[in-house]
Formats: structure tokens, C-alpha cells, sequence
């Protein structure tokens, strides 16, 4: 090989590496969400977009919990609301939910010595943003922690 043939080949490389760790600091790198956050982010999700069918399959199955009920509901505010998951802005007249993203979920511990076994539940906190028009039609965004009780068979059995 030509010397101009390896200097073309170690630039590439270098490149290449360099592409490769941009793309993980940009894009969050190769992470993995608690049990139960993808559920979450789906239930997120189906809120902004005001699926009824995208929110309710994502709630476990229990006795004592199910998915909360979504008749009547024509605004992501309302979705949310049903969700429980309610922002201190939403109290205020005049202001409507433009949209609902999930930003982040972590494993919580809080709930480690309480009555609930660690076996059959599962814990995360959840940040969720939104964004909104206030009553003088300035475009907001507010951020909430949740913290989200799933099932260790899947889905979501509450939210507060």
C-alpha cells in the first residue's frame, strides 16, 4: 500500500470513531429505560396524541387498579388529566395543553421498605414535559416528576 493510500485509510478511521462518539453524546448513547417506562412514555405519547386505544393497552392488569376510563375526552388536557397526570398550569383558565412529551425515567428506590414486595412491583420516576398556550396566547413549557407503580408482568397499574 501507498503511504497517501494508509494516511486515507487511518484519517477514515478516525472519522469513523469520531462519528461514533458524537452520535452517542448527541443522541442520550446506548441507555435502557426501568421495567415499566416504555409503557409510560407510550402512555405519554398516546395523551399528546389523544389515542385512547395507545393509552389503555399500556395499564397492567390488577385487582385493585385498571386503566383509567377516557370516555369523553377531547383534549390532551383531559387525557392527562384522566392519566393523572396533572401540571400545576392546568389549574389556571385559559390555559391549553399544546403538547406532552416524556423526557427521562430512573428506578426509584423510595418505596424500598414499604408494604409493597419488590417481586411483584416495580418503581420509576418519570419527568414528563409540556408544552402550552397560556391565556395571552404565549407558547410555555412546564416539566413534572411522576412517580409511576408498574407490574413486574407488565404495564402500568398507577401514576402520581
Amino acid at each position: 500500500m501507498s503511504k497517501k493510500s494508509m494516511i486515507s485509510m487511518a484519517l477514515a478511521a478516525v472519522l469513523l470513531i469520531a462519528a461514533i462518539v458524537l452520535s452517542i453524546v448527541l443522541f442520550g448513547g446506548i441507555s435502557t429505560l426501568p421495567d415499566g417506562a416504555k409503557q409510560f412514555k407510550s402512555v405519554v405519547n398516546g395523551c399528546s396524541k389523544m389515542s385512547a386505544s395507545a393509552v389503555q393497552s399500556n395499564y397492567g392488569r390488577s385487582s385493585f387498579y385498571s386503566a383509567p376510563s377516557l370516555v369523553g375526552c377531547e383534549t390532551i388536557d383531559d387525557y392527562m388529566k384522566s392519566c393523572g397526570l396533572k401540571f400545576s398550569y392546568m389549574n389556571e383558565e385559559g390555559n391549553t395543553t399544546q403538547k406532552v412529551y416524556f423526557v427521562s425515567a430512573s428506578e426509584s428506590d423510595e418505596f424500598e421498605d414499604s408494604w409493597f414486595t419488590q417481586d411483584e412491583f416495580s418503581f420509576i420516576q418519570a419527568v414528563v414535559g409540556a408544552d402550552y398556550l397560556n391565556a395571552e396566547g404565549e407558547t410555555k413549557t412546564a416539566y413534572r416528576g411522576f412517580t409511576v407503580v408498574c407490574s413486574k408482568n407488565g404495564g402500568i397499574l398507577g401514576i402520581s
